[in-house]
């Protein structure tokens, strides 16, 4: 959708934006959501001339309130036949205008228990995932608000009062990555000009909030309407693995099954995902590191170069990283600057230079004509021994990655953060129970 359909979609809103963060409980319990409903309704019945949600015809808008389940599934149909970045953005819309038109319809026939809130969130989170739901966004921003208040007296599961998180021993290495306390803006900025490469900041976010409270489970569950909130669940070792595969599914089932037990169904991660966005409560307890807003140097290293230009981003790009031990991340580079924030628990990281790239045997274009060209088809993983602490899988493919020896690593405590630069490859592999936020910027 551009950028002229959201600013008139939310000038429209702007009446739901100023009260969204205060519940109407003036109305009397019965009627909250009588009232939540018409008002949601009153913004679907007024869209703009040239929102693009027109370019889907007239039918399917004159379906919306009568006939919302459909509609979704016109809207779905139509945007799984098209590669994502590529669907027309007025699937999109209606696809998130039929998704408010079916919350409508469960706030009016609601019944007698909590069912219904467990749909309604359901729809609104699939919304957000899918489309990203950047014109309706405060209207479900609002509806879950309201949401609070029913479930907030929810029982929570017999789970522990914090994650149970034991300290691996020291590192023992000769490819330390170069360290410090926080830096000043002025040194942060004279580093990744005058060298570009990585450095490990001790004690950055210690003043997080999320420091002490994304320890507890119960604090993730009431933040997320009791573990109600969808979250996207890569379940196998990596993305790189033919078994590999992602599931929609709650918070708390996710913790229940994957993050608090060993689940017969093997790992689960939540890996780049964002939750921060998609939960706001949660993105209050931190705070964007100022070092996203220094100047990158201008030069592309070698893994980027002769490829296009990656989107020059407003602001930094957030992703969450939540899981069990032995959740990997697989050897690949990325296209932005990443500040990578560890605020639970121990994990592992191992990193090469862009020079290193031939050595890396990247995969290219997989037979799903993806571009895998940014990740390598070394498969590795995190093991102490006299050898070093990586072993590599299938080291007789790979003779040129196991003879480099100009590598970097650092097992990243609570309260760490690691600067990346564009282009270097790195392995990430948790060692304990993790939740980490990385920041993209550039």
């Amino acid at each position: 959708m551009s950028v002229q359909d959201c600013v008139r979609v939310a000038k429209r809103q702007r009446m739901t934006d100023t009260t969204s963060q205060q519940p109407v409980l003036d109305a009397g319990t019965q009627s909250i959501w009588a009232v939540l409903a018409n008002e949601l309704q009153a913004v679907l019945n007024d869209w703009d001339p040239e929102d693009s949600i027109r370019l889907c015809g007239d039918a399917p808008l004159a379906l919306l309130s009568s006939r919302p389940l459909q509609v979704m599934a016109l809207a779905k149909e139509r945007v799984n036949t098209w590669e994502y970045r590529r669907v027309p953005r007025c699937w999109l819309r209606l696809f998130e205008d039929a998704s408010l038109a079916y919350v409508i319809t469960l706030l009016n026939i609601r019944d007698d228990g909590n069912k219904w809130v467990d749909e309604v969130v359901k729809v609104v989170d699939n919304a957000i995932i899918m489309t990203g739901a950047s014109c309706r966004s405060a209207l479900f921003t609002k509806t879950l608000l309201q949401l609070e208040h029913v479930v907030e007296a929810d029982a929570s599961p017999e789970w522990p009062e914090a994650f149970v998180i034991v300290s691996p021993a020291s590192l023992e290495t000769g490819n330390f990555i170069s360290s410090c306390g926080p830096p000043t803006l002025t040194s942060f900025q004279a580093h990744i000009d005058e060298h570009t490469t990585p450095l490990l900041i001790h004690r950055a976010i210690e003043h997080w909030p999320a420091m002490k409270s994304w320890l507890r489970p119960s604090y993730l569950l009431k933040r997320s309407l009791g573990g109600r909130r969808l979250v996207p669940v890569e379940i196998g070792e990596t993305y790189t693995h033919s078994e590999w595969r992602q599931q929609l599914m709650t918070l708390r089932e996710y913790m229940k099954e994957f993050v608090l037990s060993r689940s017969s169904h093997g790992i689960g991660y939540m890996g780049q995902h964002d939750l921060l966005r998609q939960i706001p409560a949660l993105k209050d307890d931190i705070s964007v590191p100022d070092y996203c807003f220094t100047s990158p140097p201008n030069h592309r290293p070698a893994t980027l170069q002769g490829q296009p230009p990656v989107a020059e981003l407003d602001e930094p790009s957030l992703n969450a990283w939540l899981g069990p031990k032995g959740t990997k991340s697989p050897l690949h580079h990325d296209p932005y600057h990443n500040i990578f924030c560890q605020v639970v628990g121990y994990k592992y990281v191992r990193l090469y230079p862009p020079v290193d790239s031939r050595s890396m045997y990247a995969h290219g274009i997989d037979e799903k004509g993806i571009n895998m060209a940014n990740t390598s088809a070394v498969d590795v993983k995190f093991l102490r021994s006299d050898k070093g602490t990586i072993f590599v899988v299938n080291s007789e493919d790979a003779p040129l990655f196991c003879a480099r020896e100009d590598f970097q690593e650092a097992i990243l405590a609570p309260g760490d953060s690691l600067y990346i630069p564009a282009g270097w490859w790195h392995y990430f592999e948790s060692l304990t129970t993790s939740f980490s936020v990385s920041f993209w910027w550039n």
